[in-house]
């Protein structure tokens, strides 16, 4: 995370004995968004330090406390976004095609963060499915079409686009973006 900070101001540096610079800088300034996810104190001690948002996979109430103590501590200023309901979304003309065809991608995923969490631990991301029928049932996952995503963030006022899903073939992936920047966006900008 330093290294990416410090490599999007646009200028030289040093990085590992050599002097690099990365060109062309971010448009946003004073660098693009990044929220450093997690459930750890030391997330949470990380991101109040590099002055980062923090993504909580759930409820997460000692660690947000800690987050804001050590944000003032450090002097820096952030936020903490802790939901009590995550969707990953994937966008298709065709949802039931993409769930016949990747179903297994999402389901990979699941279980790799189910099997992260420590025991007693939930998160608005883990999932009980042990099926992809049940995955998709559960609504953690969702793929939906341009028009449901719009639905759907202007219920919820968030859209978290999750493309790369499980090692999604990087076609369907780039498809997903393509649809949610051509016509969700826009649609959201209206």
């Amino acid at each position: 995370l330093e290294v990416m900070l410090t490599a999007w101001k646009g200028e030289p540096f040093e990085h590992n004995g050599e002097m690099v610079q990365v060109l062309p800088m971010p448009r946003t300034r004073p660098h693009p968004m990044v929220l450093v996810g997690g459930s750890s104190p030391a997330a949470a001690r990380r991101a109040a330090r590099l002055g980062l948002p923090m993504q909580l996979p759930g409820q997460f109430p000692e660690i947000e406390a800690l987050y804001y103590a050590e944000c003032e501590r450090h002097g820096t200023q952030g936020f903490c976004i802790a939901p009590d309901h995550v969707v990953m979304l994937n966008v298709a003309e065709d949802p039931d095609r993409v769930w016949a065809e990747h179903g297994e991608c999402f389901m990979l995923e699941a279980m790799t963060y189910k099997g992260w969490q420590p025991p007693g631990q939930t998160s608005a991301v883990c999932s009980k499915a042990t099926t992809v029928e049940e995955l998709r049932a559960e609504g953690i996952y969702r793929v939906l079409t341009p028009d449901e995503a719009v639905d759907l963030a202007r219920s919820t006022g968030t859209l978290a686009l999750h493309p790369l899903v499980g090692g999604m073939p990087i076609d369907e992936a780039w498809s997903s973006v393509r649809l949610a920047a051509e016509q969700v966006l826009p649609a959201l900008a209206d």
